[in-house]
């Protein structure tokens, strides 16, 4: 009772401990209220307009209403696949405070066009194999799925628990989400299996998919300045002795884990590294300075902000490295070695 008094009495709320949790991440924060409102509105004072978010090989094929295709996944039209992709997306929020907002919106612009293309192929093998296809799930269901790849290549398991030698992890709640809602019905299954597919497909850069898929930064400021203030929150200043706040603060824990991990694995390859770095600088000295103009690969800087550095310093160091991942990684490892307690 001291402690909630505490919370209340310093100004804190339900709510702003609930979008605490969305500091840097404002478009998970507007896709997962975005899924919500529109479910609702479509849902009772817009029921009418319902079924303009459903479609099936009948409608695209016959119909010849190609549009419902991009349009149902705007909108969530059945709860359980609501509440399930909620949480999912509330987990994957992690990948934009690590990318940025920006870098994030362009993952999800990617994976977009890539699940529509891919989701239209099936559709169309569906109709000419004459195959009863029912409707597909409405909502960005291939799109969140999408984000499994980079959740389970790019973040370390933290083992928590076992069961009949089972390994339970942290990331283990999220794949059971993600079964029951692949399980749940055929079309949601293949949706789930497209979403795998175009994650693969983005993190392979097939098709230079990350090279056309950004978000213009004139755009992203205009956004920022009209969205910003609706989306954005303030850092988390919460009570570390707070009952209501340990699941947060488990979960800011495990971040920071994560982080911590990566880093180790960093320092685990530093001696590879280090050996490769003499026959790296033997071919950069005989060839041509480092070009600074010139971009480095997205590819390469992506990689880097993979490993914990900001996309600026992943930048900087492939410029003064001529694009040498090796160099560049070494580089950044050094100069976060020699930095400052407390800096970032």
């Amino acid at each position: 009772m001291d402690n909630n008094y505490e919370m209340f009495s310093n100004g804190h709320s339900i709510s702003s401990i609930f979008t605490g949790v969305f500091y840097k991440a404002p478009l998970c924060r507007a896709i997962i209220y975005g899924s919500i409102g529109s479910y609702l509105m479509i849902s009772f004072p817009l029921q009418k307009y319902k079924q303009l978010f459903e479609c099936n090989c009948q409608d695209i094929f016959f119909n010849r209403q190609i549009w419902r295709l991009p349009v149902s996944r705007l909108a969530f039209t059945e709860v359980k696949y609501l509440f399930l992709c909620i949480i999912l997306m509330f987990q994957f929020k992690k990948f934009e405070k690590r990318y940025g907002t920006r870098k994030f919106a362009g993952h999800v612009l990617g994976v977009f066009v890539l699940t529509q293309v891919l989701e239209f192929l099936m559709l169309y093998s569906a109709h000419k194999l004459e195959y009863q296809l029912d409707s597909l799930p409405s909502g960005p269901i291939a799109v969140i799925f999408s984000f499994l790849i980079p959740f389970y290549l790019d973040l370390p398991r933290i083992t928590r628990a076992s069961f009949i030698g089972i390994p339970i992890t942290g990331k283990s709640f999220s794949y059971i989400t993600a079964l029951q809602v692949s399980s749940s019905s055929i079309p949601a299954l293949l949706c789930s299996c497209i979403g795998l597919v175009a994650g693969v497909l983005h993190r392979k850069n097939v098709f230079r998919v990350r090279s056309w898929a950004r978000v213009p930064v004139c755009v992203s400021r205009v956004l920022h300045r009209f969205l910003g203030p609706l989306l954005d929150v303030s850092a988390p200043a919460l009570p570390k002795n707070y009952g209501a706040t340990l699941e947060l603060q488990r979960i800011e824990q495990e971040e920071r884990l994560e982080q911590t991990m990566l880093l180790a694995n960093i320092q685990q390859h530093r001696s590879q590294l280090l050996s490769n770095r003499i026959r790296d600088q033997r071919s950069q000295w005989s060839g041509a300075p480092p070009n600074l103009a010139q971009d480095p690969p997205d590819d390469l800087i992506q990689t880097l902000v993979g490993c914990g550095f900001t996309q600026e310093r992943a930048s900087e160091a492939l410029r003064l490295n001529n694009s040498n991942l090796n160099l560049a990684l070494d580089y950044l490892i050094q100069v976060q070695a020699s930095a400052p307690p407390g800096t970032t």
